[in-house]
């Protein structure tokens, strides 16, 4: 809606309209002065932040008001462990099922606790709006693993058959580890300034998977299975 002297215009304006209060509160809030234009979404938390960001890039992108010269970093912390899946009705991990909670945060993975609560120590840096990479510290304790799986809905037996290598090895012990992997070639195509990424990659693939130049991937020789100690089973469809 568009902002007035002493009111709003706009489909949305009726809400808004004769209440001095309000408009004071909402033009001190949002900074919005006579002439400016305001936007609105309605919709889950998600949806609406998906749809103003992708707003605010389309604009800033049309209106020219991006130095293109410029290389803004930015550090993205303290994630969410879980979201939460509307359509499977269950919490779902917000990167993988083995990220470490953040120091304090455990016990939100209790049953009766909202899980939603607890942060990950996961982060992923940031270059112009794009992800160059991200990390994470792993869980290195089995019984705090055990915890993040009962979240997700899995039952011991569950847990066991699809994770037991990983949990009977927790039992040895791990040391706490994890790291931080950059895509190079998302970092190339910043630093070339370009707009896809495929102008930067050696070997793109077209959109049947295929790379125009070498035809690839195409069938290997049996040698180079027996090389590889691979074996493949062939069944006619």
């Amino acid at each position: 809606m568009k902002v007035t002297e002493d009111n709003f215009t706009g489909p949305i304006a009726k809400f808004f309209k004769d209440n001095a209060d309000l408009y004071k509160a909402i033009t001190e809030r949002t900074g919005a002065k006579p002439g400016d234009m305001l936007l609105f979404a309605c919709d889950s938390k998600r949806v609406v932040a998906q749809t103003l960001d992708y707003l605010r890039r389309t604009i800033a992108k049309d209106l020219d008001l991006i130095d293109e010269s410029k290389f803004a970093f930015l550090w993205v912390v303290n994630w969410p462990l879980f979201d939460y899946d509307v359509d499977l009705k269950r919490w779902v991990p917000a990167h993988h099922p083995f990220t470490m909670p953040k120091a304090g945060d455990e016990h939100y993975l209790d049953e009766g606790e909202d899980p939603h609560k607890a942060y990950a120590q996961s982060y992923d840096i940031i270059l112009n709006g794009l992800e160059l990479g991200g990390g994470s510290i792993r869980i290195h304790d089995r019984e705090l693993q055990m915890k993040m799986l009962k979240a997700l809905g899995f039952t011991k037996e569950r847990a066991e058959d699809q994770f037991g290598y990983l949990l009977n090895a927790l039992d040895y012990g791990f040391p706490p580890h994890g790291g931080l992997a950059i895509g190079l070639d998302r970092f190339a195509r910043l630093l070339a300034k370009r707009g896809n990424i495929r102008d930067v990659i050696a070997f793109p693939k077209n959109s049947k998977a295929v790379e125009p130049l070498t035809s690839a991937p195409t069938e290997v020789s049996d040698k180079q299975l027996q090389d590889l100690s691979l074996f493949v089973n062939k069944t006619e469809d």
